[in-house]
């Protein structure tokens, strides 16, 4: 176990870069994340270490970076927000796939250096550095009675509540050219800031426009090194 404080904000004891908790999905890096050609490339494996075969849902794995909003006192909530990078999607898709015992799925990721968000409350939306740590999670079902009734809408609940996860938290590996002080720390935020898909908000020059004044506001408040300023 170890424990994980972010600056300004409560320490959360997770387990580093393994599962969250023994489960018959078991997520694994097949190898260290690393910044590769200006994205941060991530491989991965979802492996069935349950006795019979389960069902991976086809929406996901969800990759979510934490936003430290410990500095924003406009309102009240955690000190730490998480924003989906991969995985939240305007399609609904409710099908399966079924994995054998002790077989694996393999999958390679590429994310950019940044991501933006959306305030629809401010009516923002900016880009945030890609840093700090990661959030891993995939989603399945035990059995296919219960697969198939989650595909069906039988399932009462936008989640359903037989759907199982799984979840890793990995640290962000600075880039060679960012400042070594600031790049493993979380990207600075305001509370309810967003990935909204899809990115209606870059057809908006006003939420632009008020979004580069809350970023400029921050960096102002609050220096840090980012990717972008250390190319």
């Amino acid at each position: 176990m170890v424990l994980i404080c972010f600056p300004g904000s409560v320490c959360h004891q997770q387990v580093q870069s393994q599962q969250e908790s023994l489960a018959p999905l078991e997520i694994r890096l097949a190898e260290p994340l690393r910044w590769e050609n200006g994205c941060l490339a991530v491989k991965f494996a979802r492996i069935n270490r349950a006795s019979g075969p389960l069902f991976l849902t086809k929406m996901g794995p969800y990759f979510d970076i934490a936003l430290d909003v410990s500095k924003d006192d406009s309102q009240t909530g955690d000190d730490l927000e998480w924003v989906n990078i991969y995985g939240v999607n305007d399609i609904l898709d409710t099908r399966s796939d079924s994995v054998a015992p002790g077989s694996s799925v393999h999958n390679n990721f590429c994310f950019g250096p940044t991501v933006w968000v959306t305030n629809i409350h401010r009516r923002t939306r900016r880009e945030i550095a890609v840093r700090g740590k990661v959030r891993i999670e995939v989603s399945y079902f035990l059995n296919e009675k219960d697969a198939r009734s989650y595909e069906k809408n039988e399932e009462q609940g936008p989640l359903g509540r037989t759907r199982q996860w799984a979840r890793i938290f990995v640290d962000i590996p600075c880039p060679k050219t960012s400042c070594e002080s600031e790049c493993d720390k979380p990207p600075i935020g305001i509370h309810g800031e967003r990935r909204v898909v899809p990115d209606s908000g870059q057809f908006i020059p006003e939420w632009n426009v008020r979004g580069k004044v809350l970023t400029d506001e921050l960096t102002r408040k609050f220096p840090s090194c980012s990717v972008d300023n250390h190319r």
